[in-house]
């Protein structure tokens, strides 16, 4: 386990350790700062990224949102058009109501990023919401309170996980609107159409803080050769504020080799 780090960087030498320890089948746990160490925007232990890092590539992220949207909804073609002989019409795509959406530049989004950095919540209590399918979530309901730090205590900043990598759990909770709302973004990911998202759950969450958190990952985990790598973006044991946050990285620790590693066998 790496646990937070304050202050300094690990040496080249320690990571290429850690990766070669990874890849022959272990579980390494990262925690705030710890995480921020393994997804630098050239990291080769982990795909993680943070958002300053991607802003030139935010669909590819959005993407991933998406595809775990549908899937919780169990989003499926016409039984008709499945077993049909018959090509059928242009299907629907994950990013069809967005369509019509444009990104700022890069520059813009640059911009509006470091102005949102300045605003990040140092103690507000975020609503998260839950893949309950999921090993590291086993014992957790669908919607998670998680105690979010930044500055002083240390975080990994905003983790954006992409398609291949895994986020269990997610920041933000979807519920029905009661308006007949378009799909939209909010910040740089997508609300379905006729949801609406939920984040803040107590605390001073600033306007612009949020619409930089929502949709990212608290946690996230990957495989790597035989063993994985399991991120968390903030301190899920703070004070022991959160029991349901500490259960995930109990999950993460107990579970996680047997779950997420394939340790070889030595003669």
């Amino acid at each position: 386990m790496l646990p937070n780090l304050w202050w300094g960087d690990l040496e080249e030498s320690t990571r290429k350790s850690l990766e070669a320890w990874v890849e022959a089948g272990g579980t390494l746990v990262a925690v705030a700062g710890g995480a921020a160490q393994l997804t630098g925007k050239d990291s080769s232990l982990s795909r993680v990224r943070r958002l300053p890092d991607v802003l030139d590539r935010l669909d590819d992220f959005e993407l991933a949102v998406l595809r775990e949207g549908m899937a919780e909804r169990s989003v499926l073609p016409p039984a008709d058009q499945t077993w049909s002989h018959v090509l059928a019409e242009e299907p629907e795509y994950p990013w069809s109501d967005l369509a019509a959406l444009t990104r700022p530049s890069t520059a813009e989004l640059e911009r509006r990023d470091e102005w949102q950095r300045m605003f990040m919540p140092q103690g507000a209590m975020l609503a998260a919401r839950v893949d309950q399918r999921h090993w590291l979530t086993a014992g957790t309901g669908p919607v998670l309170p998680v105690l979010f730090l930044a500055g002083y205590y240390g975080s990994a900043g905003v983790l954006m996980a992409e398609s291949g990598v895994e986020a269990p759990i997610r920041f933000g909770v979807l519920s029905p609107s009661d308006d007949a709302t378009a799909a939209r973004r909010v910040g740089w990911g997508p609300v379905p159409a006729g949801q609406d998202l939920h984040l803040r759950m107590s605390g001073l969450l600033w306007p612009e803080a949020a619409v930089r958190i929502a949709n990212s990952a608290f946690v996230t985990r990957e495989g790597r050769g035989n063993g994985q790598v399991i991120l968390f973006g903030v301190s899920p044991t703070f004070r022991g504020a959160t029991h349901g946050a500490a259960r995930i990285l109990m999950n993460a620790l107990i579970f996680g080799p047997g779950f997420g590693a394939s340790q070889p066998t030595r003669p």
